[in-house]
């Protein structure tokens, strides 16, 4: 199918396609995806176009809309990253810090435009080839009316830092643990400063974590 961005036709066919959630459909084209939604209703132009317009570094933003034959919106493009073949527990501890000052970097600037983000988990995060760890969807972002984003990306750079501390862990048992011991280390300080004085203390996450689990398995 044939479609517009900035009036320069793009065709999309199912060799494009990547995946789809909720409410779009995802394609590769180039060096960007298109986002194309499966109901326009839920496509808020006004907010998608003042994301575009917030310069992050680890949070992909919309870039350009997306135009179907009738000059509609039906979705918008945003920048492609390769993801990292890797485990991501195999990231180096000081990467990982850089990984964290880089979001709450994107995190503050959100706050700046009262803008809470949602939905940070680790199935909208990729870990690219480089090692940098992305924000990929910003569907569930919203403007916050009550001042309440200040909280709001506070508590998603803490939830996503405990994700990726517990990455790929397989058992049960120790990730139940781990996430345990974890949670209420993150809700006591700051991720920035618990990753400086702790886990920084060893070469990769993976390293952390066995430590952590032979200490707490001890009690």
């Amino acid at each position: 199918m044939k479609y517009y961005i900035r009036n320069n036709e793009i065709t999309i066919n199912k060799n494009n396609y990547i995946g789809e959630g909720i409410e779009t459909k995802v394609y590769k084209n180039g060096k960007y995806v298109l986002k194309l939604y499966k109901n326009i209703s839920y496509l808020n132009n006004e907010f998608v176009y003042k994301l575009s317009r917030i310069n992050t570094k680890r949070i992909a933003m919309p870039i350009d809309f997306i135009y179907d034959k009738n000059n509609n919106i039906i979705g918008y493009s945003s920048l492609y990253i390769k993801k990292n073949i890797k485990n991501i527990n195999s990231m180096k501890t000081n990467k990982l810090l850089n990984n964290i000052k880089y979001l709450n970097y994107d995190f503050q600037k959100l706050n700046t435009y009262h803008i809470a983000s949602c939905d940070c988990h680790i199935g909208n995060l990729i870990y690219d080839e480089y090692g940098n760890v992305y924000i990929i969807d910003t569907g569930n972002f919203y403007e916050s009316l009550f001042g309440r984003e200040l909280q709001t990306n506070n508590n998603s750079l803490s939830y996503i830092t405990e994700e990726l501390l517990l990455s790929n862990i397989n058992d049960f048992t120790n990730y139940s643990v781990l996430k345990s011991y974890i949670k209420d280390e993150l809700f006591d300080t700051d991720p920035l400063y618990y990753i400086k004085s702790e886990v920084c203390n060893y070469h990769t996450i993976s390293d952390y974590q066995h430590s952590l689990i032979k200490r707490l398995n001890r009690y």
